[in-house]
């Protein structure tokens, strides 16, 4: 017959092989949950986004934010001529452009924030997703001309582009 102490060790050992086997679960759901993110990142469809952040004054504050398929959805917030959602559509050619771009000024070599201490300014952060690889600069002052050229360029794109609204409010 089994002593008291061959039973509380084995109630012991069953305890942690149990308590191990639910670790074991509890970090393969923790890959699988990983894994699953990953594959959202890898099917999201976000080429750029730009947002211009609001200041003390009078600063235009909203977002456009580019699909790798062309479908642009631009928000504006204050200071703008159109405020609420908007959806429009941008070319093939726009889409290589942008992309070259990011190449050409190689954004993801860029520092993640060209910053200076006064909180009066406005920001402007422009997120890039491309080749598996994702960045978003903080720009207050002070980028490389590049930047601000490829900022230029974002907002160049919804000059004259037909914008259909589709909400007052906005995401962000």
């Amino acid at each position: 017959m089994m002593n008291l102490r061959s039973i509380s060790a084995l109630l012991v050992s069953i305890v942690l092989m149990a308590a191990s086997c639910n670790s074991t679960k509890t970090a393969s759901e923790a890959n699988s949950t990983a894994t699953e993110a990953e594959e959202v990142v890898k099917d999201a469809t976000l080429l750029v986004s730009l947002k211009r952040t609001p200041c003390y004054g009078k600063c235009p504050t909203y977002r456009i934010t580019i699909k790798d398929n062309g479908e642009l959805v631009y928000e504006g917030k204050r200071f703008v001529e159109k405020l609420g959602t908007y959806q429009g559509s941008i070319t093939t050619e726009d889409l290589e452009n942008i992309r070259r771009k990011v190449v050409e000024m190689d954004f993801f070599s860029l520092e993640n924030a060209y910053d200076v201490p006064i909180s009066d300014f406005p920001t402007c952060v422009t997120t890039v997703r491309m080749d598996g690889k994702e960045k978003s600069i903080m720009n207050k002052q002070n980028a490389p001309a590049s930047l601000r050229s490829f900022e230029k360029y974002v907002d160049s794109l919804i000059e004259g582009l037909e914008l259909k609204k589709i909400s007052d409010e906005i995401s962000y």
